[in-house]
């Protein structure tokens, strides 16, 4: 997988007040993601110890590295990506 990718929809399911995935893996990264009706947060928990391979974020015109601890606040409907800063494969 070259990018984790989240953009949840506009609106949760019936009854939903938000949902919370705790753990999500993603080149040596681990992240929690908490969708609430019009935001989701998305926190960077640890980051691998291989410094080679450094993960990078894009939201609309926002672009970085990530650091342990961060945390991002985006509105739903919009995409948020996260990739290895060097590609995969050449």
């Amino acid at each position: 997988m070259d990018k984790f990718e989240v953009m949840p929809p506009a609106r949760l399911p019936n009854r939903s007040t938000g949902l919370v995935f705790h753990g999500l893996k993603y080149y040596g990264a681990t992240f929690d993601l908490t969708i609430e009706s019009t935001m989701y947060h998305l926190n960077v928990r640890a980051l691998s110890t291989d410094d080679s391979r450094p993960l990078m974020y894009e939201h609309e015109q926002q672009r970085g590295s990530l650091k342990i601890n961060d945390l991002f606040s985006f509105p739903t409907d919009t995409r948020l990506i996260i990739h290895p800063a060097t590609p995969l494969c050449p």
